[in-house]
């Protein structure tokens, strides 16, 4: 009996790879193209009078205006430039690596607590990037600081040296006017 198992097994398995092979596509790639759909859903959207596309549509907008309430920004207007900021994003190397992996007893976390972990993650990174240009103009204002310093150090001696030059000029004016005999009273002094 064992032996029938594993031939049978064997051949069935076979004939399955051969299957596969022969419509060109891996197993894997068919349960991608198939939609699953919930009977449950279908019932409720069916009696709301939606399609799965309109509801599907629903969503994106209202996850496109919890991020614009969120966030201030929209969709198409963001600083990052991504016309595609409200769809879900999945990091494709990340599920290959769990599919490999296949933690077992880890519970998911559910999609809210996924998506506060992310709004935080990017709450941290706005307050980062304020902190980054805070800092950024305390340092141009320091600098500020110190170039009005050198300025007005120079712009003291450069008057400093004004005034010693008017003085020498007043001086050999004074003497010239002594030699040449047409001295003033304030010469004499």
């Amino acid at each position: 009996k064992k032996k029938r198992k594993r031939s049978s097994s064997s051949s069935s398995s076979s004939e399955s790879s051969s299957e596969s092979s022969d419509g060109g596509e891996s197993e894997e790639e068919q349960k991608e193209t198939k939609k699953v759909v919930n009977k449950r859903l279908l019932e409720k959207l069916s009696a709301r009078g939606e399609t799965l596309e309109e509801r599907e549509e629903r969503r994106a907008q209202r996850r496109a205006a919890r991020i614009t309430s969120k966030f201030g920004y929209t969709a198409e207007e963001n600083p990052f430039n991504d016309p595609n900021l409200h769809e879900a994003f999945s990091w494709k190397k990340r599920e290959d690596k769990a599919k490999k992996d296949e933690l077992k007893g880890e519970e998911q976390k559910s999609r809210s607590t996924k998506q506060d972990h992310i709004f935080e993650e990017i709450e941290k990174v706005r307050r980062r990037r304020d902190e980054r240009e805070q800092h950024f103009e305390e340092m141009e204002r320091i600098k500020g600081e110190e170039s009005r310093m050198k300025e007005l150090e120079n712009y003291d001696e450069w008057a400093r040296k004004e005034e010693e030059f008017h003085l020498q000029q007043q001086r050999q004016r004074s003497a010239i006017r002594l030699v040449e005999g047409r001295e003033k009273p304030i010469d004499v002094l």
